[in-house]
C-alpha cells in the first residue's frame, strides 16, 4: 500500500470515529480545556481533529501488522493522558521504539497528516499572521496529531503506563 493509500484510509478512519470509550473522554476533556485556554476556541476542536487523526494512523498501523485492534488496557484518562504525553515526547525527540511499523514510515506518514491538518485549518492565514505565530500553530497541530498516536500507543501498552 503506497503513502496516499494510508493517508486517504486513515483520515476515513478517523472520519469514522475510531476512539474507544475512554480515548472519547480524553478528546473531548482535551476539547473542552484547549477551547477555554486559548484564544480562539476553534483552536480547541482542532486539537482534538489533530489527536482523532493521530490516533486513526495508531489503530491503522495495528489492524495492518496485527490482523485487528489491540484491547484498551487504560481506563483512566489522568493514566492516560500522562502517557501519552509522556509518549509523544520521546516519538518527537528521540523515537520511541512503540511503531509496529518502521519508525520512519510512522514518521513520514505524520508528517504527511500534519501537513493535511495545516492545510485545512491553517493555509488561508499563511499570509496574515506573523511568522512566530505561524510557526506556533503549525507546532500546535503537529502536537496534537503525535499525541493522538501516542494516545492509541498508551492505551493499548501492556507495560505500565505510568513511566
Amino acid at each position: 500500500m503506497n503513502v496516499d493509500d494510508v493517508v486517504f484510509r486513515v483520515r476515513a478512519l478517523a472520519q469514522a470515529h475510531p476512539l474507544t470509550t475512554v480515548a472519547e473522554r480524553y478528546v473531548a476533556d482535551v476539547v473542552a480545556r484547549e477551547r477555554a485556554r486559548q484564544p480562539h476556541p476553534e483552536l480547541g476542536v482542532w486539537a482534538g481533529n489533530a489527536l482523532t487523526v493521530g490516533y486513526a494512523l495508531r489503530t491503522f498501523e495495528e489492524v495492518e501488522v496485527l490482523g485487528e485492534r489491540r484491547p484498551s488496557v487504560v481506563t483512566s484518562v489522568e493514566v492516560l493522558d500522562a502517557a501519552a504525553r509522556r509518549i509523544a515526547a520521546a516519538i518527537r525527540t528521540d523515537g520511541a521504539g512503540c511503531h509496529l511499523w518502521e519508525e520512519a514510515t510512522v514518521v513520514g506518514l505524520l508528517d504527511r497528516l500534519i501537513a493535511g491538518e495545516i492545510d485545512r485549518r491553517l493555509d488561508q492565514w499563511k499570509e496574515t499572521v506573523d511568522p512566530e505565530v505561524w510557526r506556533d500553530m503549525v507546532g500546535y497541530l503537529a502536537w496534537w496529531t503525535v499525541a493522538g498516536y501516542a494516545l492509541r500507543v498508551a492505551e493499548t501498552s501492556e507495560e505500565d503506563p505510568r513511566g
